[in-house]
């Protein structure tokens, strides 16, 4: 290290991390480019991305349409009987008709 400046010798020495990692970086010269166009190119893929999602988005905010924001589903019970359980309507009918034998779990 420097010493706090008492040892000017140690300003000009190279560390050993420092030249491992030189010549990592002079056996492959093409890896910064290389590394930074795949990073423009992920940034450009992003970039598009974020905009179709913003315009898929406020084409969803835009929609206004009573059918989709309805809730048309039918409320039902469930009864049971001695031969499986029966799903009915609000007005007392069944619906459907689930036979014990043929529920494996719930």
């Amino acid at each position: 290290m420097l010493n706090n400046g008492k040892d000017k010798e140690a300003w000009f020495e190279i560390s050993e991390d420092l030249i491992r990692r030189n010549a990592n970086m002079t056996a492959f010269p093409d890896c910064v480019p290389n590394l930074i166009e795949r990073m423009r190119k992920s940034s450009d893929t992003a970039r598009v991305a974020e905009a179709k999602l913003m315009t898929l988005l406020s084409k969803l905010r835009a929609i206004d349409l009573p059918r989709l924001k309805s809730d048309r589903r039918i409320q039902v019970t469930l009864r049971a009987n001695a031969f499986g359980v029966e799903q009915i309507d609000n007005r007392g009918v069944v619906g459907q008709m689930y036979p014990y034998k043929n529920i494996r779990s719930i």
